[in-house]
This record gives structure tokens, sequence and C-alpha cells, in this order.
């Protein structure tokens, strides 16, 4: 399925060492074009059981309606990038607080092409850990906007943004304390 992306894109995509994914913008559901191994790890799922899907697949009891809807007003419209903390669940059941970071890929016409996603598990990060997958992020955004330029797209990021990690930390130790204290 990561047909829908040119040969370049996907192999950036598939060589990046943090969990990322690429989807399809749609009215209602963003299919994934591309998922890497690093996504596939961080979840627990195949690609096969990936690609096709909308990421909601990992939403679950958990997840909050407040995080649902900071993704909603990304996919449908404004700001052109997000972060967003989100209780996901792993194929196991396992839950994860996901500090995912959103991004289009627009055409010169405007019109949103793709939509790229990079995901970090804050529920037991380090500070340290996150400013090293805040740096990551931030040089492969860099790579992104070279490889968007020679097929035409345009991708917006902020440094601000992208190094935003470690503030989510301990706000997610502690929503996936409480959701680990809850009674079934």
């Amino acid at each position: 399925m990561s047909a829908a992306l040119p040969a370049e894109l996907a192999e950036f995509v598939a060589n990046t060492p943090i969990p990322v994914t690429v989807a399809l913008p749609g009215e209602h559901d963003r299919v994934l074009v591309a998922a890497n191994r690093e996504f596939c790890r961080l979840t627990g799922y195949d690609k096969s059981e990936i690609l096709g899907r909308d990421c909601r697949f990992l939403q679950g009891a958990a997840t909050a309606p407040e995080s649902r809807d900071a993704m909603r007003r990304f996919f449908e419209g404004k700001p052109e990038q997000a972060r967003v903390e989100v209780v996901n669940y792993g194929k196991d059941g396992r839950p994860f607080v996901n500090l995912v970071f959103l991004s289009k890929l627009r055409d010169l016409d405007g019109a949103v092409r793709l939509l790229f996603a990079s995901q970090f598990d804050a529920s037991h990060a380090s500070a340290s850990t996150a400013q090293a997958y805040d740096r990551v992020l931030s040089s492969r955004m860099a790579e992104l906007q070279t490889l968007a330029r020679a097929h035409k797209l345009g991708v917006e990021t902020s440094l601000a943004m992208l190094a935003a990690s470690t503030h989510a930390i301990a706000a997610a130790k502690l929503a996936l304390a409480e959701i680990v204290a809850r009674p079934s």
C-alpha cells in the first residue's frame, strides 16, 4: 500500500529510526499508506494489520475526548501541525501515552496530499530519551522537507513544536498511572 508514496518518501519512512506513519487525507478516515518497523514495534501490530486502516484502531476506553478533538481539528483544517498526547493501546491491550506529532504535506495548489505522523511512547520515558527523540524528529523533518520539495510538496514544521516532548513526560506518567489504577 506504500505505492501511494513516491519511492523516495517510502524509503524515508522505512529508514526513519523513530515510529512514523503516513496517511492519505480523507473526510472520515485517514488511511495509512506507510508505517515503519518502529511503529510496528511500538504498537505490536504487523504492517499487514496497519496499512489500509485509520489509526483510530489504537484508541480505547481511556482515550480522552480532548485528544480526539485536537486530532480532529488538525485533520479538518488548522493547525498545519500538531502535537497531541493520546492514550493508545497496543495489540496486546496495554495502554500507553502516545505523544503524536502530526504534519501536513501540501501540493503547490495548497491541497493536503499526505499526513505525516511520528509517535513517541511518553509513558515511561526519561527526559533524555525525549530529548533524543526530539533531535531525531527534527533532523528527519528537515530531510522530509527536502524530499517533499523534490515532489512539489510543502511541509510545515516548527522547531518549537518539535522540541516539546520533555514537558509531556510527567503528565503522561500520571495519566498512565491513573489508567492502570482504575478498577476494571
